[in-house]
């Protein structure tokens, strides 16, 4: 079996039949690749639906466990998964059609640790493409990473099942953002990425999305948990690449403050709390490559703790000068 595609599902009645329909949607054999989709305690009919689609596709299973999020869901598919590729795809996107023929020709002609695809958003009933890929191939995972070439979203890269056991890479249980931290570590290992130019996903605008919703814990995970997780990650590799990280580091501690909108003072003052827990991050934004990073990192250090305050001052001055 080449492939196995993992659909979490989760509240997503709206979505989940065009998603799993979109995977059998395809020209190639049922025999040569599995769906599993992974009821994460779903308080709707996400899994009656998938289900009843059952006995119509032969290659389509459901794993049922209880409610403990996405990258937990993931895991599990990961942990039953038989196909030499895993693709891991969200229940309210979907694949575009016949798109497992290009996918299927470059496993077997190229065997690559991973392959980046890309992407479009589903936008008033038009496709707009999210990324492309002048050359076809990248020698490695590290080189894409200079180049910023690297998609955060988990279902942009397509993993060898092999390789992601090797180097024992899972996501983050219980936290927002588990992407960017699993996304980093994987690419810098993989020694061969192979790019396909054509849209094989499709990503729909959902407006109760993770990523379309204010939750105060995704501030948190993104500072406690996913630039921790990368700084520590970006000591134990090698010197010369540790400023990807750095700069990554820099634009996560941005996106954390960015999500804020209008907040209240006290709000404010619990993030200015977590940003001072977590000062010794403060010193990732010198190294940035990036002047604005490297202005942000001297001013934190020096009112450590008053992080919102200082972006959004930085913010305004950057503002008035583009008017």
């Amino acid at each position: 079996m080449l492939l196995s595609i993992i659909i979490p599902v989760f509240n997503v009645e709206k979505y989940v039949e065009r998603c799993i329909v979109s995977c059998v949607n395809q020209c190639i054999p049922s025999c040569d690749y599995e769906i599993i989709a992974v009821n994460d305690g779903t308080k709707d009919r996400s899994a009656d639906i998938v289900k009843q689609l059952i006995p119509q596709y032969t290659n389509l299973k459901l794993i049922n466990q209880s409610n403990q999020g996405l990258s937990a869901a993931r895991n599990k598919g990961m942990s039953i998964a038989q196909g030499d590729y895993i693709w891991f795809v969200d229940s309210d996107d979907w694949i575009s059609t016949d798109c497992l023929k290009d996918i299927f020709y470059c496993i077997k002609k190229e065997k690559p640790d991973g392959i980046a695809i890309c992407a479009a958003n589903w936008i008033q009933g038009k496709a707009i493409r999210r990324n492309s890929f002048s050359e076809k191939n990248f020698k490695s995972g590290v080189e894409m990473l200079h180049r910023k070439k690297v998609q955060t979203c988990a279902p942009f890269t397509i993993w060898k099942r092999q390789f992601l056991i090797n180097y024992q890479l899972k996501f983050m249980n219980g936290i927002f953002h588990e992407d960017t931290e699993f996304t980093y570590r994987a690419y810098y290992y993989a020694n061969q990425i192979s790019t396909i130019d054509k849209i094989c996903y499709l990503v729909y605008q959902n407006p109760t999305s993770i990523t379309r919703t204010f939750n105060p814990k995704r501030i948190h995970d993104i500072v406690s948990e996913v630039c921790r997780s990368l700084y520590s990650f970006s000591q134990e590799i090698e010197i010369e690449h540790r400023c990807i990280y750095y700069d990554l580091i820099s634009m996560n501690l941005n996106t954390a403050l960015s999500i804020l909108n209008k907040p209240s003072e006290e709000l404010i003052k619990s993030i200015n709390e977590l940003f001072y827990i977590n000062r010794s991050l403060y010193s990732i934004l010198l190294k940035s490559s990036k002047i604005k990073y490297k202005i942000e990192g001297v001013l934190f250090i020096l009112f450590p703790k008053h992080a919102y305050e200082i972006y959004n001052l930085l913010q305004n001055i950057n503002c008035s000068r583009i008017k």
